[in-house]
């Protein structure tokens, strides 16, 4: 009867440890931040799929939208399970500063929480602050730290700049970058 209940203990206490081992991949950073701004900021979430113009990728995401029925603020995003990838494929946003966009991509993250990596091409606003700092002579990591896409990126729990991902072309204003989690 003993060696039954120390196999029980002990097979619990395995999984246990195992369920542990694995809490650490999941990003909690989203879900605290929902929590925390979600009261605070205009409009409410409405789901989104949206398919592209040559109808080959459909996307995901949610828009922030006032009672008006005005919307405020989008995201558009792809996951990609065998990488643990969320690819923004668009964000825009009409009011700045209102933590709407930050909102946006904490709700996409929060419905993934084992996601490694974001993948991301920099919109318009974002495109003319890392030229900017690129003129001023910073390094790319440098320049792109110094946009708000990056810097909601880091709010939600990926702050590495993954330096090998980093696709600038000047000449046609794009700049497509990864960050990461871990290391």
């Amino acid at each position: 009867m003993w060696r039954s209940i120390y196999l029980i203990i002990w097979v619990v206490s395995l999984n246990l440890f195992a369920d542990c081992g694995q809490s650490y991949l999941r990003n909690i950073h989203p879900r605290q931040y929902l929590s925390e701004h979600h009261k605070h900021t205009m409009g409410e979430f409405r789901e989104l799929k949206e398919q592209t113009q040559d109808g080959f990728f459909f996307y995901d995401g949610f828009s922030r939208v006032l009672i008006s029925g005005e919307e405020v603020g989008r995201v558009l995003y792809k996951h990609y399970s065998d990488s643990e990838t969320l690819f923004i494929s668009h964000m825009a946003v009409k009011v700045k500063g209102k933590k709407i966009g930050t909102i946006l991509l904490a709700r996409a993250l929060n419905e993934f929480p084992y996601i490694k990596r974001i993948r991301t091409n920099l919109g318009l606003d974002n495109f003319e602050a890392f030229r900017d700092a690129k003129f001023r002579g910073l390094s790319d990591i440098d320049a792109l730290k110094r946009t708000a896409a990056y810097k909601m990126r880091k709010v939600l729990g990926f702050p590495h700049i993954i330096k090998k991902s980093i696709d600038v072309d000047m000449e046609e204003g794009s700049v497509i970058f990864e960050v990461s989690r871990f290391h």
